[in-house]
């Protein structure tokens, strides 16, 4: 599919969309279940009762998860590792949740699908070294 916008969410993931653990009941960033609920994409935006979801909102959560992870494993790149459960190359969406948690950065399902969505910077459904250093970069 063609690449878009890294802050616009693809129209075709790929099967499965980004990578979670079967047994995990985080949902994650759906464009069909967002359409199927009549909300576009973009519309994941709003508010919830965590907190607003915006680029302001986005640049603190990802701040303080960079200056974390970067702390906590020494590097992007073995914090990066260390969220590949399933060593296949890609973040899990329950180790990114748990580590989030881990520093206090406690977020809805809706919050986490939204950081998921941005981590994506490619928009190929899944996180991958390459998209998680190329937007950890900017922060």
């Amino acid at each position: 599919h063609q690449h878009q916008h890294p802050n616009t969410p693809c129209s075709q993931p790929s099967p499965g969309g980004y990578l979670l653990d079967p047994s995990t009941e985080v949902s994650v960033f759906s464009p069909a279940a967002s359409a199927a609920s009549g909300r576009s994409p973009a519309s994941n935006r709003t508010s919830t009762h965590a907190g607003i979801m915006d680029d302001g909102w986005l640049t603190i959560t990802l701040n303080s998860l960079k200056r974390r992870l970067e702390q906590r494993f020494g590097s992007l790149r073995t914090a990066f590792l260390a969220m590949d459960t399933g060593k296949q190359g890609f973040i899990q969406m329950q180790a990114l949740a748990n580590q989030m948690e881990a520093f206090n950065l406690g977020v809805s399902s809706d919050q986490l699908s939204y950081v998921a969505a941005r981590l994506d910077y490619d928009q190929d459904g899944r996180i991958s070294f390459q998209d998680f250093t190329e937007v950890m970069r900017k922060f």
